[in-house]
C-alpha cells in the first residue's frame, strides 16, 4: 500500500499478514477512529486510546467476543476471555488455583522432554520446515500434558487444532474446516469428562471438576469452556512466537550472536519478540455506551479493534 493509496484495514487480509506495520503507521497518523464500512468496526491505533479501551472494561466489554468473527456469538461455550469483571475476576481467581506457578514449574521437565523430541528429529534430518516440523507440533503437545491428555490422542488432537485456525483470505467467516476442528475438540473432551468425574484421569482438566464457583460445582459447559481456551490460547500463539523468534534473529545476526553468547538473555528475547512482533494482532470489543474520540462518535453496540 502506497502513501497515497485509500487506507484499508482489513484484518483477515493475508497480505496485511505480510507486514502490517506500515498500515498500522497510517492509522495512527491519518485515521485514529477508523471506520471499516465493509466488516463494520471501528479499529484504535494509537497506544494511549489502546491503553485506555483495555482498562475501560465497563465501556470496552469483552461480552460480545474478543475477536470479530466470534462476534456476536453468545450461544457459544462460557470462557474467562468473553467475561468483564466481577465474573471474569471471579473465574480467574478459580483458575489460579489450580494452574499455579508451581504447577508450571513442575511441567518443566516433561515440556522439555516432548521439545528436545522434536529438536532431536529435525537433528537427525539434517534440515526442517520450522512450523510444520517444530513450532506447530509441539505447543499442542504441551497443552495436551498440562490437561491430562493421553499420549495416543495427542496427535489427533493436534489434526483438529490446525482444522481450527483455517481461514481464507479476506473473509471474516470461519471456513467449514474451522468449524468441523471446533466441534471435533469439543467432541472428545465431552466424551472424556464422565470418565474424569468418576475420579480416572490426571491434568487441569481432572482438578477443574474438583473446584467450585460461588458453591456450586462447574458445569460441563464450564469445563469445556476452559479446555478449548487453553488450546486456543496457547496452540496458536506458541507457534507463531518461536517461529517470530527464529524468524527475526535471523534479520538482526547481532542479537543472535549476544543470545548464543549468553543463553540467560532467553527470557529477555522472548520478552522482546512479544513486543516487536506479537502473535495477536489486535482484541475486539463491544462498546457499552456512546463514546466521541478523534473527532468520530462510536455508538454503542459497535465493535472496537485494538
Amino acid at each position: 500500500m502506497g502513501a497515497t493509496d485509500e487506507l484499508v484495514y482489513n484484518p483477515f487480509a493475508f497480505s496485511l499478514h505480510e507486514d502490517p506495520y506500515e498500515v498500522y503507521r497510517r492509522l495512527r497518523d491519518e485515521a485514529p477512529a477508523y471506520w471499516n464500512d465493509d466488516l463494520a468496526f471501528w479499529a484504535l491505533s494509537r497506544y494511549e486510546d489502546v491503553q485506555e479501551a483495555f482498562r475501560d472494561f465497563a465501556t470496552y466489554s469483552s461480552a460480545d467476543g474478543i475477536s470479530l468473527e466470534a462476534r456476536g456469538r453468545r450461544e457459544g461455550l462460557p470462557m474467562m476471555i468473553t467475561l468483564d469483571p466481577p465474573e471474569h475476576t471471579a473465574m480467574r481467581k478459580l483458575v489460579n488455583r489450580v494452574f499455579t506457578t508451581r504447577r508450571v514449574a513442575e511441567m518443566e521437565a516433561e515440556t522439555r522432554r516432548i521439545i528436545t523430541g522434536y529438536l532431536d528429529r529435525v537433528v537427525e534430518a539434517g534440515s526442517c520446515d520450522l512450523v510444520a516440523d517444530f513450532t506447530g507440533p509441539f505447543p499442542m503437545d504441551v497443552i495436551s500434558a498440562v490437561l491430562g491428555v493421553p499420549e495416543a490422542d495427542r496427535p489427533m488432537l493436534r489434526v483438529y487444532a490446525d482444522q481450527i485456525l483455517v481461514r481464507e483470505d479476506g473473509s471474516m467467516e470461519l471456513p467449514p474446516e474451522a468449524m468441523a476442528g471446533f466441534g471435533a475438540i469439543l467432541g472428545y473432551f465431552a466424551g472424556d469428562l464422565p470418565r474424569r468425574r468418576q475420579g480416572e484421569g490426571t491434568g487441569l482438566v481432572s482438578d477443574l471438576l474438583g473446584l467450585e464457583l460461588e458453591g456450586r460445582p462447574l458445569t460441563d459447559a464450564e469445563v469445556l469452556g476452559f479446555c478449548l481456551l487453553f488450546i486456543i490460547a496457547g496452540h496458536e500463539t506458541t507457534t507463531k512466537m518461536v517461529a517470530n523468534a527464529v524468524e527475526l534473529l535471523s534479520r538482526h545476526p547481532d542479537q543472535r550472536a549476544k543470545l548464543v553468547a549468553d543463553p540467560s538473555l532467553a527470557p529477555d528475547c522472548v520478552e522482546e519478540v512479544l513486543r516487536f512482533h506479537n502473535s495477536t494482532q489486535y482484541m475486539h470489543r463491544t462498546l457499552t455506551r456512546d463514546v466521541e474520540l478523534h473527532g468520530r462518535t462510536l455508538r454503542a453496540g459497535d465493535s472496537v479493534l485494538l
